[in-house]
């Protein structure tokens, strides 16, 4: 009897230390876990300002002037898209304008610098209308005209084409210009200096102002001229450019 009251009472006390270290473990452990997850919580919660404060400057510069280009481009899309939309439906619904004749809708299958130049290679559909000199749009942006067709395939000569020359309306008072391409979507031409044109303003067809050519990019003004040169760059990106239509030529 009594080694079985000794057993028991040796059997209580490791059983009491037991329960203190099992203790002292869950708490270590919840020590532990509360640490790692106050530092998710912090990394989380980390002000923009310090995760930029790790990186390099000229990273920083090259992204701010990234985020810029890019909602630059997006606020000109969408004002000159909302615009033109506007405009087209008062005319149609006012002066009852015959609306344009889209002639088909193709795919963009290739684009530069996949492709020569200033050119778009366009994938059609069996039994289309396309022909040479056809207008290609996209949304309500003039992008070029129709250069070959071969199947159901065709390419599209781009307005900004090296060399390429296109008549345009731009600046306040409107009047006549020349659109010459410059390449990789990028177009010059000259106004009177009495002519009042700024950055961000649209370059439409000059037979159709609600077909937008270009927006201004930067105006060049010197001293003892009679003209000021303009550069521009097209409306939209041909990267986001998927699907386009094609218009009838005149």
């Amino acid at each position: 009897m009594r080694r079985s009251r000794s057993g028991e009472g040796v059997a209580k006390i490791v059983g009491v230390g037991a329960g203190f270290f099992l203790l002292a473990l869950v708490l270590l452990f919840h020590q532990t876990v509360f640490r790692i997850a106050g530092g998710v919580v912090a990394l989380v919660t980390t002000p923009p300002q310090e995760a930029y404060e790790a990186l390099p400057k000229d990273v920083l510069v090259a992204r701010v002037v990234d985020l810029e280009r890019e909602l630059s481009r997006v606020r000109y899309q969408a004002l000159l898209y909302q615009t033109l939309s506007d405009e087209l439906m008062r005319l149609e619904e006012l002066l009852n304008l015959p609306t344009d004749e889209v002639v088909a809708t193709a795919r963009v299958v290739s684009r530069p610098p996949r492709t020569h130049y200033d050119t778009l290679l366009l994938e059609l559909s069996s039994g289309h209308r396309v022909s040479v000199g056809d207008g290609v749009f996209f949304e309500r942006v003039k992008l070029g005209a129709i250069s070959t067709v071969s199947g159901n395939a065709a390419t599209v000569a781009l307005l900004s084409l090296p060399g390429a020359r296109t008549d345009a309306r731009a600046g306040d008072p409107t009047g006549i210009v020349i659109l010459e391409g410059l390449g990789g979507g990028a177009f010059t031409f000259d106004v009177p200096v009495s002519v009042s044109i700024e950055p961000g303003d649209v370059v439409v067809d000059a037979s159709n102002d609600l077909h937008a050519l270009a927006v201004v990019a930067r105006v060049n003004e010197e001293p003892d001229k009679t003209v000021k040169t303009v550069y521009a760059h097209a409306p939209v990106s041909l990267f986001e450019v998927r699907y386009v239509s094609v218009e009838r030529g005149e």
